[in-house]
């Protein structure tokens, strides 16, 4: 029975704590969410029907605990990172290269609802179908297409100075 558990977290933790990390202040927070949805699901995992269906299920309990944990706090910037910065061994080199790969990650989120960026970060970031995506936004994959268009015309128009911006030297 551990085994299980051991194996799922294996295959998912990393994922969910990068998912989650988008809509928590500090990667503290989104690793003890991550560790929660696992939790959860290993206790529940006699209802999943379909076992190939795990990742989605576990997507949706953990984008359902990150909404509660959301509505119970008020909202922080993405940049007050100082319990991130406490918790590392090297933390300027850390907080450097995720701030290379996330910049424009913060820039999309400031532009999109937070259903569109949901729906942005698992299409394109976690590279989820649309069903899945569906699935674990509890929504039509008609609903999840308007979505995706919807933000697709606001990064365009939001993100242009990202894309136009001469390459760093």
């Amino acid at each position: 029975m551990s085994d299980s558990f051991d194996e799922i977290d294996r295959a998912y933790r990393k994922r969910l704590c990068v998912f989650l990390s988008k809509y928590t202040r500090c990667f503290a927070d989104a690793e003890e969410i991550a560790q929660q949805t696992l939790i959860k699901a290993f206790q529940s995992l006699d209802t999943l029907r379909d076992k190939s269906k795990l990742g989605p299920w576990l997507y949706q309990i953990a984008y359902r605990l990150v909404l509660d944990e959301t509505r119970r706090k008020k909202p922080v910037s993405l940049d007050d990172r100082s319990e991130f910065l406490d918790s590392t061994p090297n933390p300027h080199a850390i907080v450097q290269q995720r701030e290379e790969r996330t910049n424009l990650w913060n820039r999309i989120r400031e532009l999109l609802t937070p259903d569109e960026f949901t729906a942005t970060w698992l299409r394109h970031g976690e590279d989820y179908p649309i069903e899945g995506i569906a699935s674990i936004m509890s929504r039509s994959p008609g609903s999840v297409r308007v979505l995706l268009f919807r933000a697709r015309n606001k990064m365009r128009e939001g993100c242009r100075e990202f894309l136009e911006a001469p390459a760093a030297e």
